[in-house]
């Protein structure tokens, strides 16, 4: 299941689509397989199989970092503001996402990943965009038909 999870998430991430496209749809993508994930699994795999996590962790990491270089070519491309310091914006993603989207935070707080993904999709990647972007992720999620 982890397999095919980071599978298709590479594909996202190496589709010849424009950088800021695929990196929404990377994050849609993410929220909607992490939604799908129960509680009872996150604790499982912290709790019995911390290897598995471990990885887990690792293989998040390496996708964090391909999505920063997909934001620093939308910025090149006008799409992503200038002022941003996207290593320091990777920092800021990553330590969100591990912060946040963990079992024991999940069950803590009664959170759901879904609606942790979202909320940091929207805050940590709409936030980021140029009016051009906003545009440009506005109709490109008309076409797909997404909000």
């Amino acid at each position: 299941m982890v397999n095919s999870l980071f599978s298709h998430l590479d594909t996202i991430l190496r589709v010849d689509s424009p950088p800021l496209q695929r990196v929404d749809r990377f994050l849609i993508e993410l929220t909607a397989i992490l939604s799908q994930a129960q509680r009872q699994i996150l604790n499982q795999a912290r709790e019995f199989n911390p290897k598995l996590w471990q990885r887990v962790e690792a293989e998040r990491k390496k996708r964090l970092e391909a999505v920063g270089n997909l934001v620093r070519q939308a910025q090149e491309e006008g799409l992503v503001r200038p002022d941003l310091d996207v290593d320091l914006w990777l920092i800021l993603l990553r330590t969100a996402v591990e912060g946040l989207v963990n079992p024991e935070t999940i069950l803590r707080e009664n959170l759901s990943v879904g609606r942790i993904l979202e909320t940091l999709r929207k805050v940590l990647f709409e936030g980021i965009l140029t009016e051009q972007g906003r545009n440009v992720l506005a109709r490109y999620r008309k076409e797909r038909g997404t909000v």
